[in-house]
Formats: C-alpha cells, sequence, structure tokens
C-alpha cells in the first residue's frame, strides 16, 4: 500500500525521494505506510489541537481504499508506534 504526501504549506505533493514538491498529482512520490507516517509526524509532531497539519498522507490507490475497512486501524496501529518513540504526548491520531 503506497501512499502521496500532500503539503498543505505548500500546497503541493511531495516529489519522489522528498525532493521538492509538484502539483501535478502523477509526479508525485509514492511512499509506503511507515515512510510516510514519518513524514508526517514529523512535520506536525508541534502542532496543538485544532491546528490544520502542515503535511498529510493520501492513499495513492483510492479504489483500494474504498475496499479496505480496517485502513484507519492501519493508520491507528502506526501513529501509536510513532507515539511509543515521540518526545511528548501532544500528537494525535488524525479523523
Amino acid at each position: 500500500m503506497n501512499f502521496l504526501i500532500w503539503s498543505n504549506e505548500h500546497a503541493a505533493w511531495w516529489r519522489p525521494s522528498a525532493c521538492g514538491y509538484t502539483k501535478c498529482r502523477p509526479e508525485a512520490g509514492q511512499y509506503n505506510l511507515a515512510e510516510a507516517t514519518r513524514i508526517v509526524h514529523e512535520a506536525n509532531f508541534h502542532l496543538r489541537d485544532g491546528e490544520e497539519p502542515n503535511e498529510t498522507m493520501v492513499l495513492a490507490d483510492y479504489e483500494l481504499a474504498a475496499e479496505r475497512n480496517d485502513l484507519k486501524a492501519d493508520f491507528e496501529r502506526a501513529y501509536a508506534r510513532l507515539a511509543d518513540t515521540a518526545p511528548d504526548d501532544s500528537m494525535s491520531v488524525p479523523h
């Protein structure tokens, strides 16, 4: 399962290998769950409740997302693993 990273800060997609940004979705990089979760966490760990995230991850295959009922559980497990290593408890799972 691969993810794209949308940057609210730059209003663009992350390119492959985290090398810049693009407005063109087909040029966006695809990241596995662990890498996408790490990127989003590092970009957003300092945010307070209610603040818009700087970066967010989007499932690259929308059809797959519609078929997967356990996708939210995957995110929660990934964020829980990051929370165990986070410098503080301010990180929350996006809804």
